[in-house]
This record gives C-alpha cells, structure tokens and sequence, in this order.
C-alpha cells in the first residue's frame, strides 16, 4: 500500500506533476503516491523530471526537487 509521508508537504508545487507524470509513464508506477516503486527507478525519474522541473520552476529549484525526493526515498521507503 501507498506511504503517506509528510515529506511530500515539502516539494515545491510546479514540480508535483512533474513527478506525478514521470512516476507512471517513466517508471511504470501504479501511481504518483506508490514511492517504493519511484525510489526504486530513482534513475529513470531523475532523467524524466528534470527537464520537467526546469521547464515548469526553473533551473534553481532542480535541487530542491532533487534533495526532497531523496529525502522521501530515505525517511519514506528506507532507500536512498
């Protein structure tokens, strides 16, 4: 079943989709709250939500996103 992780408050709001979008057509998730299976294709949503990021928020908050994920990975699943 789906975490639900507090973690998730912290992501900023134009990247939401992107990692919405990116967790079932690049990761083949179920959905955008299956986190175990995210964090398992880490890789593959890095290289779908980038370009997303930088598109919808700007390059700046490519990071945030980027430590947000790792922490919900982390805190949320147990993988980094």
């Amino acid at each position: 079943p789906p975490v639900p992780c507090s973690l998730t408050s912290l992501m900023p709001e134009c990247g939401i989709p992107c990692v919405a979008s990116a967790a079932v057509s690049a990761a083949g998730c179920t959905n955008a709250m299956d986190f175990a299976c995210q964090c398992s294709n880490a890789s593959k949503m890095q290289a779908a939500v980038m370009p997303c990021v930088i598109s919808a928020c700007g390059v700046p908050t490519v990071p945030v996103v980027g430590s947000v994920a790792n922490a919900i990975c982390t805190a949320c699943v147990g993988t980094a």
